[in-house]
């Protein structure tokens, strides 16, 4: 039901136009951002070339005479490898700020209580299926040793990035939101209710995303590798997300981690303090609240 959405790689053209696009709307009196680019090592300059030579072929980026310019850097990705960013911190500051909620991890918890079994299905490039606004296509120019390119899609590191995608996704998948999907940006994750197959769900909120990809595009059938499990380490993702059901169905969550671990029930028989209890209140709220682009 759903191999016909799944691509190897994206099409080697531009996403159409649809209802949402991104558009970058500066403050009254606001000039063209324009920043040297940044001394890069040769191995991050050869990724650069190869990355440069990858958009333009994809259609995602285009050779740009825009008077604005930003530089470009390089972070680690959690496999290793280095990921291209472009530097707007200075465009983003003059940028009006776009207020669309982004939703609360805990209250997507919550959301999903009594639910056993989940699927996940995580966006492939997921801000580049969404065009740039036609007259902010020259405000994203960006520079390289090799020249100055311009993105015709949205990409991260924009302040309001974030917020046009989930106003996207939350039109898409509005008929099923909080009925049996939750969305954190391009997370999706469904959670069938009590004995309903979570094959039909899946089937759901696919049909909902199939009319936004190409039609001319056909799944070929090799799948990319798994990833690895991130939330315990050496834990398998599907018996984490079982203990975080019980969390929110009911009591005895040090109970459900003893029988998951395997431990003795004797090592069980412990109360935690008042300082012990409150301790983890602060930290719940750092892992809560997402990280703002400035």
């Amino acid at each position: 039901m759903v191999d016909d959405i799944l691509l190897d790689d994206l099409p080697n053209e531009l996403p159409p136009y649809r209802t949402h696009q991104h558009e970058i709307v500066e403050e009254p009196g606001s000039k063209p951002t324009f920043r040297a680019p940044y001394r890069l090592s040769p191995t991050k300059l050869a990724d650069m070339k190869k990355q440069i030579e990858y958009l333009p072929a994809k259609g995602l980026i285009r050779p740009s005479t825009s008077p604005y310019g930003a530089p470009v850097l390089f972070t680690l990705k959690p496999d290793g490898s280095l990921r291209m960013c472009i530097d707007y911190r200075v465009l983003n500051k003059q940028t009006i700020k776009n207020k669309y909620p982004i939703p609360r991890i805990d209250d997507l918890l919550d959301q999903r209580r009594g639910a056993t079994v989940f699927s996940k299905l995580d966006l492939r490039s997921g801000y580049w299926h969404i065009r740039m606004a036609d007259n902010s296509i020259h405000k994203t120019a960006f520079r390289t040793r090799y020249g100055s390119y311009e993105y015709l899609v949205m990409l991260f590191g924009l302040t309001n990035a974030p917020a046009t995608f989930q106003a996207k996704i939350n039109h898409i998948l509005r008929p099923l939101l909080d009925e049996c999907v939750v969305v954190y940006l391009d997370d999706i994750s469904s959670y069938p209710r009590a004995n309903s197959p979570r094959q039909i769900h899946n089937a759901f909120h696919v049909q909902l995303l199939k009319p936004y990809r190409d039609p001319n595009t056909v799944f070929t059938g090799r799948q990319p590798p798994p990833p690895p499990p991130v939330l315990v380490h050496d834990e398998p993702e599907y018996e984490v997300e079982s203990v975080l059901a019980h969390r929110r169905r009911r009591n005895g969550t040090v109970e459900v981690l003893i029988r998951w671990k395997g431990y003795d029930p004797s090592e069980g028989n412990w109360v935690p303090n008042s300082e012990m209890g409150n301790g983890h209140h602060p930290h719940r709220e750092y892992l809560h609240n997402p990280a703002v682009i400035p």
